[in-house]
């Protein structure tokens, strides 16, 4: 699958409501991300362990379904961790070439996620299951609250508490956003981050209400992965740039053009899916 998601949203510093950030979601190809020094990797290295905190693990669920890729949490605290984020930053850019954000701007954008999130910070990676082989595909999540003084206030994200109706003390878990490397799309590397993902939604306290991501309409091999998930669409994004001259057309890949909240005139760029997660006492799907 092409990769979903803002390189922005990745980079940007975290501070509990996400930076305002444009969107910029493109499927891309993959690239070759030239190494920094060992010396100033390692001068990298001390400055931003400085920075980070740590992540927990989530209690393994075990209901992820069959797949022949391994997906696992990255947690952890220092060298540990800073070496497992580095390795996601440089598939993220890879994924997200074209968006001129480098690996150690993304890497700068995860640890402040992992500094700032309070904990509620989730990455996700997937490999071929063997010790030492190379990153597949990544997402990451933050469980955000719907209402009070840490919600959210990027304007992509702020309001979709409101667009799907959750009380003010519910919680709810954000995918920012999933790559896969071009050479292995199409292998079901993205179901298997969904299911651990939603897996993850089952385990984490405060339970979240449900499992939200904003996907580009451009983006068909991402729209197609989530809505054969069981994602359903909600609403358009306020902030997204117009889709000249489609408003009129049929969307052959299944996207309601017809949409709860009323079709602007023009197709805006973002649209909101959602996945609820089920109720106490639930077994889930």
């Amino acid at each position: 699958m092409a990769a979903s998601g803002s390189a922005l949203a990745w980079s940007v510093a975290f501070n509990h409501d996400f930076a305002r950030v444009p969107c910029v979601r493109r499927s891309v190809g993959c690239r070759r991300v030239a190494p920094t020094s060992p010396r100033h990797r390692e001068r990298e290295s001390t400055s931003t362990r400085a920075q980070l905190g740590s992540l927990k693990p989530i209690e393994e669920s075990g209901d992820e379904g069959p797949t022949q890729w391994r997906v696992r949490q990255v947690y952890g605290d220092g060298k540990e961790l800073l070496d497992q984020l580095r390795e996601v930053a440089d598939l993220l850019a890879e994924g997200f070439n074209k968006s001129g954000s480098t690996s150690r701007d993304l890497l700068n954008g995860l640890v402040q996620k992992v500094r700032w999130s309070g904990g509620n910070f989730l990455c996700l990676v997937a490999d071929n299951g063997e010790d030492g082989s190379a990153l597949v595909g990544a997402c990451d999540l933050t469980l955000l609250p719907a209402g009070g003084p840490k919600r959210s206030r990027e304007a992509l994200v702020a309001d979709v508490p409101a667009l799907l109706n959750l009380p003010p003390d519910g919680h709810f878990l954000y995918l920012t956003g999933m790559v896969v490397p071009s050479t292995f799309r199409r292998r079901g590397i993205g179901q298997a981050l969904l299911r651990r993902s939603e897996a993850m939604a089952r385990k984490i306290q405060p339970a979240p209400e449900c499992v939200a991501l904003h996907v580009d309409v451009a983006n068909v091999a991402a729209r197609r992965l989530y809505a054969n998930a069981g994602y359903q669409y909600v609403g358009w994004s306020e902030g997204g740039s117009e889709d000249k001259g489609e408003d009129e057309k049929e969307d052959k890949e299944g996207l309601p053009w017809r949409l709860p909240f009323g079709l602007p005139k023009k197709p805006k760029t973002e649209v909101l899916m959602v996945k609820w997660t089920p109720g106490p006492g639930a077994s889930g799907e």
